[in-house]
């Protein structure tokens, strides 16, 4: 039975989510402080990114954070706005995930499969798992090692997304996207699944925004109890 104390790793999947209200939950969200403490964490304001700048000159491991993490801007919130109020809303699949994000519920970085439409989440099940498969070592094909060094890179950068090959996906637009999470994508002690909420805008520069896990939880629509039948009178 589907309460409103079921969390969402306890919910049989696909859910029936009332896309409406939580795009309304998210929207509220982006213009609180929470939301822009996670957005200068994704996207660090200009002076943070004029220090990086300068120390970048002397220590050639930090050179280039800005590019990786995006230049927070007005442009870019409105970007979100957008996001929220039409992109398509996934449950991408994780690949893999910084560990702080596996077991601390701490706002970090992963790896994740996008994709829309039609047969679109039996495709990001099988990328996923061939993905995961290949990157810890277990290619067996040309095609699977030409796939693992396309995402043998670790290091996040915003909005970095690869197009999946026909032979794994199909005919289905499928894509291998970094992804920054809010640590309230996942639960205090980590994630619990592999699906993760996202807006995920189309095409090989969408942006894929990760959503907290409690707005997908509040607009789930719930399993109600069966009306109880009316008494008909005998007489």
């Amino acid at each position: 039975m589907i309460d409103d104390s079921t969390t969402l790793d306890e919910i049989p999947y696909p859910l029936n989510v009332d896309t409406e209200r939580l795009r309304e939950l998210c929207l509220e969200w982006i213009e609180t402080r929470d939301f822009m403490d996670h957005f200068w964490d994704m996207h660090p304001r200009i002076i943070f990114r004029s220090l990086v700048a300068v120390i970048g000159i002397f220590n050639s491991e930090i050179r280039g954070y800005s590019r990786k993490r995006g230049k927070s801007s007005p442009e870019l919130m409105a970007r979100y706005r957008k996001a929220v109020r039409s992109a398509p809303l996934i449950f991408s699949r994780v690949v893999m995930a910084n560990t702080a994000l596996l077991y601390d519920g701490t706002s970090s970085p992963a790896l994740v499969v996008v994709s829309s439409g039609e047969d679109s989440d039996d495709v990001m099940d099988r990328a996923s798992a061939v993905l995961s498969r290949v990157h810890f070592g277990g290619a067996t094909t040309p095609e699977e090692e030409a796939l693992a060094i396309t995402i043998e890179d670790e290091d996040y950068h915003f909005g970095k997304r690869r197009l999946l090959p026909q032979w794994l996906v199909g005919d289905v637009e499928a894509y291998a996207a970094d992804l920054w999470v809010p640590g309230t994508a996942a639960y205090p002690e980590g994630l619990r699944s592999n699906l993760l909420p996202c807006f995920a805008e189309p095409g090989i520069d969408g942006l894929t925004f990760a959503i907290p896990t409690a707005f997908v939880e509040a607009s789930i629509r719930r399993k109600t109890p069966p009306p109880i039948p009316q008494r008909t009178s005998l007489a």
